[in-house]
């Protein structure tokens, strides 16, 4: 009986602690790629205000020198929204938001070249025209507006997720707890059988011991 509920024990943990461990990586991966996608979105928000910032100190000072954070932004831009894309496969809603923003940040860079260019032509006052009409300021707010909403519902999920991981890292713990439990539980019913099975041939032992006595002694009469 013991031998069948060990089996039985075994059967149960190990298949439910392979399970439940797994669910908690499962969760545990959501919530860090969540915490990611936010990371990467303030990243790529960076880049824009770094080409924006660039395209303006030149503008005021003409120097070319500040002209860096514009090259760097633009020029790193674009891995970083397309590093953005592979984290949000599992979201399609996220995805499409993506989309946009791609779309919003290349209007942007477009729209801060144009009035680049004419700043580097010498055309100062157009380039300062150009910043005035506002295009680019709509493009740049859409792009924060856009980004903004990701981070929220990467805020959400986050949310949702830590949820889940709390609840998945309980159920293992539960789980593996109550697997002690039962381990030592049979323990216990292991080693109280094998002591009352060892009583009960020790018992049989000395029933053996004094029927023999009595076959002895009684064959000894009969002789005498």
């Amino acid at each position: 009986i013991a031998m069948i509920m060990g089996f039985a024990v075994v059967a149960a943990v190990v298949p439910g602690t392979v399970i439940l461990f797994k669910q908690q990586q499962i969760a545990q991966r959501l919530v860090i790629r969540t915490l990611q996608v936010q990371e990467q979105l303030s990243t790529i928000r960076s880049r824009l205000q770094d080409a924006e910032t660039g395209q303006r100190g030149y503008l005021v000072t003409r120097d070319p020198v500040y002209l860096q954070p514009y090259f760097d932004g633009r020029r790193q831009l674009a891995g970083d929204l397309a590093a953005l894309r592979p984290m949000l496969a599992d979201n399609r809603a996220q995805l499409t938001a993506a989309g946009q923003l791609e779309q919003c940040a290349a209007a942007r860079v477009e729209r801060l070249s144009v009035g680049l260019d004419e700043a580097r032509a010498g055309r100062f006052d157009r380039a300062a025209e150009i910043v005035r009409v506002g295009i680019g300021k709509a493009l740049m707010d859409r792009c924060r507006t856009i980004i903004g909403t990701m981070k929220a519902e990467e805020g959400r999920l986050l949310t949702v997720r830590s949820e889940t991981l709390a609840s998945r890292s309980s159920w293992l713990s539960l789980w593996l707890i109550a697997s002690a439990l039962a381990v030592f539980a049979l323990a216990a019913y292991a080693t109280r059988d094998a002591r009352r099975r060892a009583r009960a041939a020790i018992e049989v032992g000395q029933a053996l011991l004094a029927a023999n006595r009595k076959i002895t002694v009684e064959a000894e009469s009969r002789a005498t």
